[in-house]
């Protein structure tokens, strides 16, 4: 979803018209169009503007990919916990044993 996609569905959700918000944050309303259609790119200060606007962050409306990075960061969790398992199976510690018991569990429920 691009910056204007995030903006208008916040936009909406509020409730506001593009008049109304841009009234409400002194935009002119056809630049606000723009915004959301992409056709204009937003500057630094319009991005901290909307963020503090709707109390979202700037990553969200920057973070065009956040469902790929969500999931790299799952899949690296994963491999450092397969990693523990590895190290953790070498051992004859009964306690590590059972440590590894339940780390094999919770990759298991991470699939």
């Amino acid at each position: 979803m691009s910056i204007g996609e995030k903006l208008k569905e916040l936009r909406n959700a509020h409730g506001y018209t593009l008049s109304d918000l841009a009234d409400k944050i002194n935009i002119d309303r056809a630049v606000l169009n723009k915004i959301e259609l992409g056709s204009r790119p937003l500057k630094d200060n319009e991005i901290l503007l909307f963020s503090n606007f709707y109390h979202v962050s700037a990553d969200y409306l920057l973070d065009t990919d956040y469902k790929i990075n969500n999931k790299i960061m799952q899949d690296g969790r994963k491999t450092q916990l397969q990693g523990l398992i590895n190290i953790a199976r070498k051992s004859s510690n009964k306690n590590i044993l059972v440590a590894t018991n339940l780390l094999e569990q919770l990759n298991d429920n991470t699939c």
